[in-house]
């Protein structure tokens, strides 16, 4: 299996561990006392989005049953009058819903932050390069040029890959922001993680060495390794065909 595919099953692994984890500890009140409100909140988030869906519904079949003659004009005025009503106001209410449940997060926010830079940092650092998905893989995480990897290496790395760096840009909007400005912040800021991501996925297939942009700032490269955790030879595919 091409080493590149082998690095998104070792990271869809990791990502699947890390999430189990921040569920876990997120779920226990002890610990995220904001859970019952975020709970309640997202409950009436659902109500007015199901409201929504089904004054749209009862709008669109009200407009065919319309023009199909099985219902008089003052029934299709009063369905479509009362769709444009809630409609008027939906967007806004969205925005409110969508600021509560980030104000409501940001516990679970902190600890998802927390166990990120502890697994893909301080974690793969203490087992030489290697979380369980790459040692699943056979793959392992190595300074690009001669020399060791120190922990910072693995923190920048883990910051840039991993999305921490736009979670902390939330939990800064969230705290200085209004509903309206937070929900155009957050916009942009999931935006443009979704964009690094796309970044780092492009150069990771397209470099020769494989290299994303986190691991250009951070000085690595990923390798694979046999059992015997020996670095496995690359050769080209045009050297292949030469054999």
């Amino acid at each position: 299996m091409n080493k590149n595919f082998k690095r998104i099953l070792a990271y869809m692994v990791d990502m699947v561990i890390v999430s189990i984890i921040v569920y876990g500890l997120t779920n226990i009140k002890q610990i995220n006392f904001q859970l019952e409100n975020y709970k309640k909140t997202y409950k009436q988030y659902e109500k007015t989005v199901e409201k929504y869906q089904d004054l749209e519904d009862e709008y669109e079949d009200a407009k065919e049953d319309y023009e199909d003659k099985l219902i008089d004009k003052k029934e299709y005025q009063e369905k479509k009058q009362a769709y444009n009503d809630y409609k008027a106001t939906y967007s806004n209410k969205v925005k409110k819903y969508n600021y509560e449940l980030s104000k409501n997060s940001v516990i679970s926010t902190l600890i998802s932050i927390a166990i990120i830079i502890a697994y893909f940092g301080i974690f793969q650092f203490s087992m030489g390069g290697q979380t369980l998905g790459k040692k699943l893989m056979h793959l392992k995480v190595v300074k690009n040029k001669e020399g060791n990897l120190n922990i910072l290496n693995y923190l920048i790395r883990c910051v840039i890959l991993n999305g921490v760096i736009a979670n902390v840009a939330l939990l800064i909007c969230v705290g200085i922001f209004n509903a309206g400005d937070f929900y155009n912040a957050n916009y942009i800021i999931t935006n443009a993680q979704s964009v690094l991501e796309i970044i780092i996925l492009i150069m990771i297939f397209m470099t020769a060495d494989g290299r994303g942009l986190h691991d250009y700032l951070a000085q690595t490269k990923v390798i694979e390794i046999d059992k015997e955790g020996k670095e496995v030879e690359y050769i080209p595919p045009t050297k292949k065909r030469e054999e």
